[in-house]
């Protein structure tokens, strides 16, 4: 007889991608937000993301306030593609994606509203996405982490 904690969260590798698919659009709008208006203010973006990984992309958004800068245009995504759905030993649920990122309409702009070159920038970005759930919450999907894949540049 198996238990309700052994069955998997999603019945098919289609509906795993989608729900990563959902979380890291969630994501990004809520990075894109918070950059656009430049406050520094990150609630919008702490309730989407594991804690580790709200500690690791903190200082980034903090640099960029304590340089008056903020950004105009938004980050897309593509080419969404499964790595791997699974269940962790501590239960909870993992789904990594294949993503290709898109900050190609993505400027930033200073505090006089100048427009800041961004010299040897790559528009285009490979990255693994991963996305967690825990049993006990599993509507609530969240991002782990995002990684520029180190293989072929699938972009």
């Amino acid at each position: 007889m198996t238990t309700d904690a052994a069955a998997p969260l999603f019945a098919t590798d289609e509906e795993a991608l989608a729900a990563a698919e959902e979380a890291y659009a969630a994501y990004l709008a809520a990075s894109d937000a918070i950059t656009a208006q430049g406050d520094g203010n990150l609630d919008g973006i702490k309730s989407l993301v594991t804690p580790r990984y709200f500690a690791e992309i903190s200082p980034a958004f903090e640099r960029l306030v304590q340089k008056g800068f903020r950004t105009s245009g938004g980050a897309e995504f593509d080419s969404l593609s499964l790595l791997r759905h699974d269940i962790r030993a501590d239960g909870t649920v993992l789904i990594q994606v294949y993503v290709c990122q898109d900050i190609t309409e993505v400027s930033v702009v200073s505090g006089s509203g100048e427009l800041e070159p961004i010299l040897d920038r790559q528009n285009r970005l490979p990255l693994v996405i991963s996305v967690v759930a825990d049993p006990e919450a599993p509507g609530d999907l969240l991002v782990d982490r995002s990684e520029v894949w180190g293989g072929r540049d699938f972009c």
